[in-house]
C-alpha cells in the first residue's frame, strides 16, 4: 500500500509542480514556470453560495460586489477567511472533518492554481496527509467519456500508475482516507442535478453507470462511504445543480487589496513604474474593481506596459473596459498581423464563437463547435490564435477555451461589427430580454465599441467596422434610456448608465439624460464603480435638479465616489442609506461647494452627534445657500443641540429643519432655543 501510495505521489508531484503561464501579447510564449514561484495566496473565504449572488447580475461583477463587501470589518463576522491548507480542516461546529465541500469563484479567479496547490502540497507531504490518495477529475475531460464507465474505471483511466487493479481495491477499502476532487462543474456538458437520486443505488465502484450517477453518489455518500468530495464551479452553475447539501462551502474572492500591489509589482519589473500604473488603476474604480481577478489583473497589466514608458507616457490611457480590451486585442494582432492571410476573417470567426459561447453560456469548446464556425486546426499554429484561444488535450482530443471569459466577451460583442450580415438589432433585443445576467458585460463593450477613439484603432488594425451596426446600437441606447427613465426599473436604469458610460460620448449621454429634471434611483445596493459611474451621469447632465436616492445602500467609500457628481443638484435624499459620521465631511464638502442646493434630505441614517459638528462647517459657509434639512431618526441627542443652535445663529438661509425621533431632551431643548432666539435666525418651521 505504501509502495503504491509512493509511486502515485511521485506521479501527481511532476503533474503539479509546474504552471503553464504566458509572457506579454506578440511575444508571448506558453512556457512552463514553478507552480511555487507563481502563486499568489488567494482570498478564499468560507460562504453559502445561495445568499450572496444576484441571479441578474452578471457572475464577475456579482462578485466583485461581494470582493468590496468582505474587506469591510463588519462582513469579517460572517465571512472568515480560509487559508489554502486549512480547507479540509475540522469544523468547530460538529467537531469532524467536513466530507463535502464546494470551491466556487468566477472564470479566471484560480480555481483550478487552488486544486492543483493542493495536489502539490499533499504529494509533496506538507498538508493534507490525512488522505491516502487524491483523485482529481476535470468535467472537461469527462464530457466525451464513453458510458457507461464505473469510478475504478474513471480512476485508472485518469492515473496509469494505479492499473493495478488488487492494488487499487485495498485502496478503495478505506474510504474515510481517500479525496475526490471535481474541477469545474460549470463545464460539464452533462447536466447534473444533485437533488435527483438515481434511479438505481450506486454502491459498488467497479459497478457500471453515468458519470452523473458517480458523482452524486460519491456527494450523497451512497458510494465509499466517509470519502471527501470537493467539486469546483463558477457561482452560477452552482444554482442551476442544486447543490446544496454541503457540509462546508466556500468562495475564492480573489486578490486583496495589498495582494494586488504585489502583483503589479511582479509584474513591472522597474518598481516605479509598478506603483504608476498602480496608482493609475487604484484611481479609476471601472478598471480596478475588477482586479480581484488574477487573470484580470494580467491582461490589464500586459496593457498597461505599453503606456508607461517614456516614449508612450503621455498618451491617453485606457478608461474604460472597452478601451482596455480593444487595446489588448489590438496588440496581439498588430504583433502577429503577418502570421495569418487574413486575420479579419479568423477574428470574425472565433468572435461569432465567442458569441455562441456567451448565449449558451459555454466556456469550453471543442473541434465540432471548431468546425461550426469553420476554425481549421492548422490555424492555431500561428501565435495570433494562441492568443486568444488556449488549447489543452484531454484524452486523446483538444478542447479550447478563451483566455478569459471578459476576453471572450468582447469578442463576442465585436462580432456584429465585423460580420456584416449580423442582425445586430436583434442581438441588443434579446440580450436585454435575458434576466440572468449573461449578457450584462456584454452589452457595455457593444456600447464602449461606438467610441470614435476605440473604433478607430480597431480599425486601424481589422479594416472597417460596419458603421450601420454602430448607429444601431445608439439608436438602441437612447431608445432604452429613455424607456428605463420613464418605467422606473432602477436596476435597468443603472445598468444603461454603466452603457453609456462606456461610450465616453458627452452628447449622447446628455440627448438622453440630461433632459432629466429628476432622476429616482432608491432601494438598489450601489457599489462604488455604481457611484463613479452616476457621478460622471451627474456631472455631464447639469440639468438635473433632483436626486433621489432613498433606502438605497451607500457607504462611505460610494459617497465618495459619488460626491463629485452632486455639485449642481438643488434637491439630494439620501433618507435610509445606510450613511455613517464617516460620510459627514464630504456631506460638509457638498453644503460648501453646491450654491444651488436647497434640500438635503438625509433621515434615518445612523449618523450620530458628530455628524452635525462637520455639517456646521459646512453650513456656515457663505457659499451654502440651504433652506430645508431633514435628520429625522439620526441617532442625535442633546450632544449635538449646541452645534444645532451655533448653526442656526449663523445660517442666515436656512427655513426648515426636522428633528423628528431623535431623543434631544429638554436640555437639548434648551441649547436650541439660545439659536432659535438669535436674530440671523430666519427658521420658519421646526
Amino acid at each position: 500500500h505504501t509502495e503504491f501510495q509512493n509511486l502515485y505521489k511521485e506521479s501527481l508531484s511532476k503533474e503539479a509542480e509546474s504552471v503553464k503561464t504566458y509572457t506579454l501579447p506578440g511575444r508571448r510564449k506558453q512556457e512552463e514556470v514553478s507552480l511555487m514561484d507563481l502563486y499568489t495566496e488567494l482570498m478564499v473565504v468560507d460562504t453559502q453560495f445561495e445568499s450572496t449572488w444576484s441571479k441578474n447580475r452578471h457572475e464577475v461583477l456579482n462578485r466583485g460586489e461581494l470582493h468590496a463587501k468582505v474587506l469591510k470589518e463588519k462582513v469579517h463576522k460572517t465571512h472568515e477567511r480560509i487559508r489554502d491548507y486549512q480547507i479540509f480542516r475540522m469544523s468547530y461546529e460538529t467537531n469532524e472533518f467536513p466530507l463535502t465541500i464546494v470551491i466556487s469563484g468566477v472564470p479566471g479567479i484560480g480555481k483550478t492554481t487552488l486544486v492543483q496547490k493542493i495536489l502539490y502540497d499533499w504529494a509533496a507531504g506538507e498538508h493534507h496527509q490525512r488522505f491516502s490518495f487524491i483523485f482529481l477529475f476535470k468535467f472537461r475531460d469527462l464530457n466525451d467519456w464513453k458510458e457507461p464507465t464505473s469510478l475504478a474505471e474513471l480512476i485508472v483511466k485518469h492515473h496509469p500508475c494505479l492499473n493495478d487493479l488488487d492494488g487499487l481495491r485495498k485502496v478503495l477499502r478505506k474510504p474515510e482516507n481517500l479525496l475526490f476532487i471535481f474541477d469545474g462543474l460549470d463545464e460539464s456538458r452533462t447536466s447534473i442535478n444533485f437533488k435527483d437520486k438515481p434511479l438505481h443505488t450506486y454502491s459498488n465502484p467497479e459497478h457500471f453507470t453515468t458519470i452523473s450517477t458517480i458523482v452524486t453518489s460519491l456527494m450523497g455518500q451512497r458510494v465509499l462511504k466517509g470519502c471527501s468530495v470537493v467539486i469546483t464551479s463558477r457561482p452560477t452553475a452552482l444554482e442551476s445543480a442544486n447543490i446544496k447539501s454541503v457540509q462546508c462551502c466556500t468562495e475564492i474572492i480573489g486578490f486583496l487589496a495589498e495582494q494586488r500591489k504585489i502583483y503589479f509589482k511582479r509584474f513591472f519589473s522597474d518598481e516605479k513604474v509598478s506603483m504608476e500604473a498602480f496608482e493609475y488603476v487604484q484611481q479609476n474604480d471601472i478598471l480596478y474593481t475588477m482586479c480581484f481577478n488574477p487573470s484580470y489583473c494580467w491582461i490589464l497589466c500586459s496593457v498597461l506596459k505599453s503606456y508607461f514608458t517614456k516614449e508612450n507616457k503621455h498618451q491617453q490611457h485606457p478608461k474604460t473596459i472597452s478601451q482596455l480590451f480593444a487595446d489588448f486585442i489590438c496588440n496581439i494582432l498588430t504583433n502577429h498581423k503577418c502570421e495569418a492571410d487574413n486575420p479579419r476573417d479568423l477574428l470574425t470567426s472565433i468572435s461569432k464563437l465567442a458569441l455562441y459561447g456567451v448565449r449558451n453560456k459555454c466556456l469550453v469548446f471543442d473541434d465540432r463547435d471548431m468546425d461550426s464556425f469553420r476554425i481549421q486546426s492548422s490555424q492555431f499554429l500561428s501565435g495570433f490564435m494562441k492568443e486568444i484561444l488556449q488549447t489543452e488535450e484531454s484524452f486523446n482530443r483538444l478542447v479550447y477555451t478563451y483566455l478569459h471569459l471578459t476576453v471572450q466577451e468582447f469578442l463576442a460583442a465585436l462580432s456584429p461589427l465585423l460580420d456584416t450580415t449580423a442582425d445586430v438589432t436583434e442581438l441588443l433585443n434579446k440580450a436585454d430580454s435575458y434576466e440572468d445576467g449573461r449578457f450584462e458585460i456584454l452589452l457595455r463593450f457593444l456600447s464602449g465599441l461606438c467610441h470614435t477613439g476605440t473604433c478607430d484603432k480597431l480599425t486601424e488594425t481589422l479594416g472597417p467596422l460596419s458603421v450601420e451596426s454602430i448607429c444601431k446600437v445608439i439608436d438602441w441606447l437612447k431608445t432604452k434610456t429613455e424607456r428605463e427613465l420613464q418605467q422606473g426599473n432602477n436596476r435597468d436604469l443603472l445598468n444603461t448608465f454603466h452603457c453609456l458610460y462606456e461610450t465616453q460620448n458627452t452628447t449622447l449621454i446628455r440627448s438622453t439624460v440630461g433632459n432629466q429634471k429628476s432622476l429616482k434611483l432608491t432601494e438598489l445596493n450601489l457599489n462604488s464603480v455604481d457611484c463613479y459611474v452616476l457621478s460622471d451621469i451627474l456631472t455631464c447632465c447639469r440639468e438635473i435638479e433632483s436626486l433621489d436616492l432613498s433606502e438605497s445602500r451607500l457607504g462611505e467609500e460610494e459617497f465618495s465616489k459619488l460626491k463629485p457628481g452632486l455639485n449642481n443638484c438643488k434637491i439630494i435624499r439620501l433618507g435610509g442609506c445606510g450613511l455613517t459620521a464617516g460620510c459627514c465631511e464630504d456631506l460638509s464638502s457638498v453644503l460648501s461647494t453646491n450654491s444651488s442646493l436647497m434640500e438635503l434630505n438625509l433621515n434615518y441614517n445612523n449618523l450620530g452627534d458628530s455628524t452635525v459638528y462637520y455639517l456646521s462647517a459646512g453650513l456656515r459657509d457663505p457659499n451654502c445657500k440651504l433652506q430645508k434639512l431633514e435628520l429625522q431618526g439620526c441617532d442625535l441627542t442633546a450632544g449635538c443641540c449646541e452645534d444645532l443652535s451655533f448653526i442656526l445663529s449663523t445660517n442666515s438661509s436656512l427655513m426648515e429643519l426636522n428633528l423628528n425621533d431623535n431623543l434631544l431632551g429638554d436640555s437639548g431643548v434648551k441649547r436650541l432655543s439660545a439659536g432659535l432666539r438669535d436674530p440671523n435666525c430666519k427658521l420658519q418651521k421646526l
